[in-house]
């Protein structure tokens, strides 16, 4: 789980999808909690979230455009980024990336997830920007979990080949979802 610590501002970057509040609401209180400060304004859910600024190469400039303006104006000492499953908009606007299974599906999230990391860590070796701390993590919204990236690619080997598009990533004989435990990937933290 992210450790916030106390007078840390936080940005989100998440989608609009209202299968996702839960986690997010969650996610928020969990921050503020801890002593982080996180306001309304600071959480940002354009339909299709990160893969709205980061799906197509003439939206990557926004995308950095955006890390630069938290961490430069918003002064976020803490970026998180979650792209999620069964995204509406990546079926619409990025049908080819994502497959027809949930095992691709969690593949394209989890790739996602991996890209927007490097982007963001490259994108900060490059300016004199202060680099906050990155959470980048997937929400899969069928199972209702949030999960690194490091348990997204422990998931993959169990996650049905042959299920359709929002088919749960967590099958018959895993854990329920409240019994693991979410996670940050922070190399930067």
């Amino acid at each position: 789980m992210f450790q916030s610590k106390k007078g840390q501002h936080h940005t989100i970057l998440t989608c609009y999808d209202d299968r996702i509040d839960a986690i997010v609401d969650e996610e928020v209180r969990r921050i503020r909690q801890q002593g982080g400060e996180i306001n309304a304004k600071d959480i940002i859910r354009p339909p299709g979230g990160v893969h709205l600024f980061t799906g197509r190469s003439d939206c990557r400039q926004a995308f950095y455009a955006l890390l630069s303006s938290c961490a430069d104006i918003v002064k976020s000492s803490v970026v998180h980024f979650w792209p999620h499953t069964n995204c509406q908009h990546c079926g619409r606007y990025h049908p080819e990336k994502i497959g027809t299974n949930a095992h691709s599906d969690l593949r394209y999230h989890l790739r996602s997830a991996e890209k927007v990391l490097a982007g963001a860590i490259a994108h900060f070796s490059s300016t004199p920007e202060q680099m906050p701390a990155l959470d980048v993590r997937v929400i899969l919204t069928i199972d209702q979990r949030i999960v690194t990236i490091d348990e997204a690619h422990a998931l993959l080997p169990h996650v049905p080949e042959h299920g359709h598009h929002g088919t749960p990533c967590l099958g018959h004989g895993h854990a329920h979802p409240s019994e693991h435990r979410s996670g940050v990937h922070s190399p930067m933290a």
